[in-house]
């Protein structure tokens, strides 16, 4: 590593900057290749790995790296603090910044499926050990003394963080998804991100690299002239290849490549002429290509490329400063082939030193079983399922069953050929021609002679609702297909398809009828009052169908379950009574009565919370919404035999039919009038089974509903038939 003499305290503080330059890149690079269900745990880690490795550096990183004195290839750390001598507190600070870049490099390749307390193990080893380890043996220790060059520490810094990388992401294994026969199957969503953090992680590296020309400004100059050049070298070549008829290469090549090779051309600046650095930038583009191709046909996921651009400067960074090296860097009056050994041979060591700790680390982790989150989490995602979010419309995305691709379900894969996802796409073509039919309205009132005036700030609420009729709709594109995926899990009884594909075509023909009858009305009247309510209209349909589609998706995974999370002790007045004031205002809207009432003395239940508050809240969303005006909802708990209790909800409102209470049992056998209302009565159903538990309705046409929920006071008991 970089020793503090001779260099300004000031410059110094100034790289340790450009370090933090590199952390706010890896975090936006993180917000464009992260899946959006996971982007808070691509925060958290990032942010945690970067405090670890920091404590880890000052408590034993710092004299580890500044030691004195050698037991073998071991130094023998004298202190735990920095001395205190001139321009030393400059350099701890430099130290630290570059161990929590380090750090966070290595746990940003493993992000969206590592247990929360991994990632700060790794960067505590990442900075009190692993970089200032290879850091003191490359800068003064024993590599350094056989003539190692390592200009300003950057080719130690790349060889721990491609290879510890590299070590983690082989034992961590992939994401799910993360190889489903596309190169880019686990997408890009956010792409201005990539590009922004892409810049800063460029520009912060080549800040780095400034500190071995300390206020040098010609020497900055040149290192600037060469790394640009690199990077042009590699950007024209790989955008060529990507724009092809057939390219060749992906966008993640061509934006990672550029960056290899500007990280390549900085590390080789003081020994690189201009056609030096452009050959440098072709170099580090191929190995950015190649490497990314290589992990891919081995089936390593490195999340955000990090691997792919490391290594490349790693390796042939080693290569050409041992070949071409000369004055300072130098250090013995060494032939190339002996400093081609002694380069190649160092770098093999701090390469395996960085690989083996830290995969020996993970491998530690994964046989004591605390290495990867649960399958479910992962399909859930962290948003929801550890930091509790609620508002991501990938949470919805998430709730598909793990049993995809179960071999007894294989006579059934004809359903993953699309017909879901078909009637998704005829819905968005009605959507499209609703909203054509709704611009010609709008531009012939705009060319009427006397048009109605129109005040703008009625016009924007019409655009914003058809924006969002627009944008409903692609979600229902979006939960179309991950139905199509989870249709094969519903397969338990005989010949199940023709009754599910008769529910969900039932469930997409209404919005589609309703959307040609609403453009057939705008095409006559074109009136601005028709157009609003038609859209909000159709935009109301759309939102419905989602709720139909996603609740076929939690069906999908709820069915596959053959028990519950870990459960809790759950009051059941405290239950009751947050719903009942969730749901109080819109009872009250609806001039509906909504009570509670709880036995005094109620033993609490034995139950899933969030299994638990779903079953009621979704029995208290359709009481009140099947309610009439001055209508009913009550909700009771109370004991029931000695180790259960009796919860009812009982409404006023239109009651069900023998045939349909007979349905209940039968996911896929709504009611015409209302597709999606039999697989919620089944998913409730489901989990009060689930917890040991039964259902019972009695219901009378025109009267009302009563839902009879009886559940197990204890775990693992269940509901007798009896009393």
């Amino acid at each position: 590593m970089i020793q503090s003499a001779g260099l300004d305290s000031n410059w110094l503080l100034g790289c340790a900057a450009f370090g933090m330059l590199i952390l706010v890149g890896l975090q936006l690079r993180a917000g464009a290749y992260v899946r959006s269900k996971n982007n808070a745990e691509a925060v958290a880690a990032l942010f945690i790995a970067v405090l670890a490795a920091i404590f880890s550096f000052w408590i034993s990183g710092w004299s580890i790296l500044t030691s004195q004195d050698e037991i073998g290839f071991l130094p023998f750390p004298s202190s735990l603090t920095y001395s205190g001598r001139t321009g030393e507190p400059a350099f701890f600070v430099f130290g630290a910044a570059l161990s929590a870049l380090a750090a966070a490099s290595v746990v940003a390749t493993s992000f969206e499926r590592l247990q929360r307390f991994v990632a700060p193990a790794v960067a505590l080893m990442i900075g009190g050990l692993v970089l200032p380890l290879a850091g003191y043996w490359t800068g003064s220790g024993f590599l350094a003394r056989a003539g190692f060059v390592d200009p300003a520490g950057l080719l130690t810094m790349h060889l721990v963080i491609g290879f510890g990388g590299l070590g983690l992401v082989l034992v961590a294994g992939p994401r799910q998804g993360a190889f489903g026969g596309d190169p880019f199957s686990v997408p890009t969503f956010a792409p201005p991100m990539l590009g922004v953090g892409t810049v800063m992680l460029f520009l912060g590296w080549l800040g780095l690299r400034a500190v071995a020309f300390a206020g040098d400004g010609i020497r900055i100059a040149e290192l600037v002239i060469h790394v640009l050049l690199a990077a042009a070298a590699a950007g024209l070549v790989l955008s060529f290849l990507l724009t092809r008829r057939r390219p060749v290469v992906i966008i993640k090549d061509a934006i990672n490549g550029a960056v290899a090779s500007g990280l390549l051309a900085a590390l080789l600046s003081e020994v690189a002429s201009p056609s030096v650095a452009i050959l440098s930038g072709l170099i580090g583009a191929a190995f950015a290509v190649g490497v990314r191709r290589l992990l891919a046909s081995l089936k390593i996921d490195d999340s955000l490329g990090i691997v792919q651009i490391h290594i490349g400067p790693a390796i042939w960074g080693a290569v050409q400063l041992a070949l071409t090296a000369h004055g300072p860097l130098a250090r013995d009056a060494q032939g190339p082939e002996a400093r081609l050994l002694v380069e190649l041979g160092g770098a093999a060591i701090v390469a395996a030193f960085s690989f083996v700790a830290v995969a020996g680390l993970a491998y530690a982790f994964r046989r004591g079983g605390g290495l990867r989150i649960s399958p479910e989490i992962e399909q859930r995602g962290f948003n929801s399922a550890v930091f509790g979010f609620r508002s991501d419309m990938a949470i919805l995305l998430g709730r598909i069953g793990l049993y995809r691709a179960t071999a007894d379900l294989a006579e059934l894969v004809d359903l993953r050929e699309g017909e879901i996802a078909r009637m998704a796409r005829d819905y968005n073509h009605s959507v499209e021609r609703f909203r054509n039919a709704f611009r010609r309205a709008r531009r012939g009132l705009d060319a009427a002679e006397d048009p109605a005036p129109m005040p703008p700030t009625r016009l924007r609420a019409l655009e914003h609702e058809e924006d969002e009729l627009k944008i409903t709709a692609e979600e229902v594109n979006l939960v179309a297909d991950q139905v199509n995926n989870a249709l094969p899990l519903l397969v338990a009884p005989a010949r199940p398809r023709e009754a599910m594909l008769r529910m969900l075509h039932g469930a997409f023909e209404a919005p589609i009828r309703d959307l040609a009858d609403l453009e057939r009305r705008i095409r006559v009247e074109q009136d601005f009052d028709t157009i609003e309510a038609a859209i909000e209209t159709a935009r109301e349909r759309s939102a419905q169908l989602a709720r139909r589609l996603s609740t076929l998706v939690e069906f999908a995974d709820v069915v596959t379950a053959h028990a519950l999370p870990r459960r809790t002790r759950i009051d059941l007045r405290d239950l009751l009574g947050e719903l009942a004031r969730d749901l109080g205002p819109r009872a009250q809207a609806m001039n509906i009565l909504l009570a509670y009432s709880v036995e005094d003395g109620l033993e609490p239940v034995s139950a899933h919370a969030a299994s638990l508050r779903k079953i009621m809240n979704k029995l208290l969303d359709n009481a009140i919404r099947f309610n009439q005006d001055g209508g009913i909802v009550e909700i009771s708990a109370s004991r029931h035999q000695q180790d259960a209790v009796r919860i009812v909800v009982s409404d006023t409102g239109s009651g069900m039919t023998a045939e349909q209470l007979r349905r209940i049992h039968q996911p896929f056998a709504a009611a015409d009038s209302n597709p999606g209302a039999g697989l919620m009565l089944s998913l409730i159903d489901r989990l009060i089974t689930l917890h040991g538990g039964r259902l019972e309705v009695t219901s009378k046409t025109g009267i009302g509903t009563r839902f009879e929920i009886l559940l197990p006071t204890d775990a693992g008991a269940a509901v007798t038939k009896a009393g």
